[in-house]
């Protein structure tokens, strides 16, 4: 879309209303009455406070008030009072009765009853005037009648700098932003509500409401709204402000002006179909084995109301970079509600069609045509070649080793049609990576497939995750994040999926050990002394840890540094509970001591290091067994000495 100009309309709209009143009637019945009432004393909702004063020229005793129809009394809410001693109730629906409650509390031509309540006001009106009638007697025959009323009458102006809008023929895309200023004495406008102030475009010649759209509060009793003429209809449209006040009480601006929505052309890319020389219900297979050809059919349209004058083209893309094409588009074919047809084939290969996801994209050029849109001259689709396989979700979300992990797939064609015939674990491939290390296929641990929601392509796949216990040479818990993908291959078709956010993890001990100290060139028949050490750095505590070191050969031996005699192996244990999961802290085996006894190159290795988890008491080996090579020289002769 190019640049299009805003428009800048300012309005104003102003709700005045009566806000006090007094009436009077003379010599009714010996009595004068004067009646008094003001609104907007609180506002809840569309709950108000309404205070009423009457007087007269003499005494009373009681009096009713009759409210309009539109309002709902409210009885015995806390913020009905009267004043001086009396009290005030319902007689009916709409009647308020409010009577003395002595006669020496009656009212003389010098004082005056005041009465508090609260009733529901309308929940909307337009202008309205409402009446309330006040009867008032001293006794049966003397008495006297008369009606007051409130309102609220609104008026919206346009002021300021409307030049620009008014008639104003409008011939590209643009946005026209407008400004009001609303005023209401009545009760205030509702700022809770987003919608309370809007302006409304209707069609100019039938004043239907075509759009609207929402104006926001600037604060000082400002709003604005901005809109786009791309998203209108070509004709013209009148422009009118709409303001509610608390109580729903609502008007529009009295002044209004218009603009046109010229004819435009709108290029839009209306479809885009492909097919495989494999045909059939699936296309997106390999056929015997060999890869896909693709046909793909695109088809512009001008979707506008005006015909195509100025140069325009396509681009034409498969995977972004495996191929592209540049078009003219055919202004003749292209007038108004006009199609074009292009047609693209894509070659299958390795490179080209290989089984996976594969993307198209086709971009018109209209940078020398003016447009009613600019921004629905874009498509992209994602295709897959073979099966599409999603990872629904994985449950639960950490398990030990050992444990059942549920695993639940969609499986669908590259049309979108659900794969059901799937049956066999064989055709399921589970790969599993631990700590970056890579994707191990892990199909034996499959146990069960359900195939209860298969016509929608879902499958349930119960799966055992890394059950490395002790015993299983050079196997670990694995403790930590796992990425799990899936794959399924049948006949012809194969994908597994990419995605790497679907993981699990493995609660468990993770036993860490290293030689420390170890001199690697010692002097035959001399002593050194090092440690064996351990730690725990997984999320479950681990005990009864067993380590074993042992050399390669007779001739290079280790014993405790305090007792015991030499040997090819010593074993370090320990009952005691470790829990290291947020600390890098070793633990030392007993000191222990290295002799050489004969010159060579020797290795001084660990055989297992296992513990339990103290949770379950499953004992599991160690993340890794190193090892170090010692080298051991002859003792420096006598004759070495007199040469140094």
């Amino acid at each position: 879309m190019k640049a299009g100009f805003e428009k800048v309309i300012l309005v104003c709209l102003i709700f005045a209303s009566f806000v006090a009143f007094s009436l009077s009637i003379d010599n009714f019945s010996c009595q004068q009455i004067n009646t008094s009432a003001v609104s907007n004393i609180t506002k809840e909702g569309t709950t108000s406070l309404y205070n009423f004063s009457v007087n007269t020229t003499g005494n009373f005793t009681a009096f009713n008030l009759t409210i309009p129809t539109a309002f709902t009394y409210i009885e015995n809410s806390s913020n009905n009072t009267l004043y001086p001693n009396w009290t005030c109730s319902n007689c009916t629906a709409k009647i308020i009765n409010c009577s003395c409650l002595s006669c020496n509390a009656s009212v003389n031509g010098t004082s005056s009853i005041y009465v508090w309540f609260n009733a529901t006001s309308p929940s909307y009106s337009n202008e309205t005037w409402f009446n309330f009638s006040v009867f008032v007697w001293a006794n049966e025959t003397n008495n006297a009648t008369k009606n007051a009323t409130i309102g609220n009458d609104g008026n919206i102006t346009f002021i300021g700098n409307v030049s620009g809008i008014a008639n104003d023929t409008i011939v590209q895309n643009q946005n026209i932003t407008i400004y009001s200023l609303v005023n209401d004495s009545f009760a205030g406008i509702n700022l809770s509500k987003n919608n309370s102030v809007q302006v409304r475009l209707r069609d100019y010649n039938t004043g239907s409401i075509n759009a609207t759209y929402n104006m926001t509060y600037n604060g000082q009793n400002n709003f604005s709204a901005t809109f786009d003429t791309g998203s209108l209809n070509d004709g013209a449209y009148n422009i009118s402000i709409y303001a509610m006040d608390q109580v729903g009480n609502y008007n529009y601006s009295n002044t209004s002006y218009y603009f046109n929505v010229t004819p435009q052309p709108d290029l839009i890319i209306e479809s885009v179909n492909w097919t495989s020389v494999c045909g059939g219900s699936y296309p997106f297979m390999r056929c015997n084995g060999s890869y896909t050809n693709f046909t793909i059919n695109v088809t512009v349209k001008n979707n506008g109301t005006a015909n195509i004058v100025n140069s325009t083209n396509i681009t034409f893309k498969w995977d972004t970079t495996k191929y592209t094409k540049n078009e003219n588009l055919n202004k003749t074919l292209l007038t108004a509600g006009g199609t074009q047809n292009f047609t693209y084939f894509i070659l299958g290969s390795s490179a080209n069609t290989s089984d996976g996801l594969h993307t198209i994209h086709v971009n018109l050029d209209t940078a020398n045509q003016t447009e009613k849109n600019e921004n629905n001259n874009a498509y992209s689709e994602s295709l897959y070649i073979g099966y599409n396989v999603t990872i629904l979700g994985l449950s639960p979300s950490s398990v030990v080793p050992g444990e059942n992990l549920n695993i639940t797939l969609k499986v669908l064609y590259g049309n979108g049609s659900a794969v059901d015939n799937l049956s066999s674990s064989s055709e399921f491939k589970i790969y599993d990576q631990w700590n970056s290390n890579g994707y191990t296929l892990t199909n034996g641990n499959i146990t069960s497939i359900n195939r209860t929601q298969n016509t929608s392509g879902i499958y349930n796949i119960t799966y055992m995750v890394n059950s490395s216990i002790y015993g299983s040479s050079k196997k670990v818990a694995q403790y930590g994040t796992h990425d799990i993908r899936v794959g399924v291959i049948k006949g012809n078709y194969s994908r597994w999926i990419n995605d790497t956010n679907n993981n699990y993890t493995i609660n468990a001990p993770n036993l860490e050990i290293r030689f420390y100290g170890v001199d690697t060139t010692l002097t035959k028949d001399t002593e050194d002394e090092f440690y064996i050490q351990y730690r725990n750095t997984g999320n479950v505590e681990i005990t009864n840890i067993s380590i074993r070191a042992y050399t390669n050969n007779s001739n290079i031996n280790i014993k405790e540094s305090s007792s015991g005699s030499y040997g090819r192996g010593y074993t370090c244990s320990s009952s005691s509970s470790i829990n290291l999961g947020s600390s890098t802290t070793y633990t030392n085996c007993p000191v222990l001591k290295l002799k050489g006894t004969s010159v060579g190159e020797f290795k001084l290795y660990f055989t297992y290091a296992y513990g339990a988890a103290t949770s379950t008491g499953a004992k599991y080996n160690s993340t890794s067994l190193p090892s170090e090579i010692i080298t051991v020289s002859a003792a420096p002769t006598d004759n070495d000495d007199n040469d140094n």
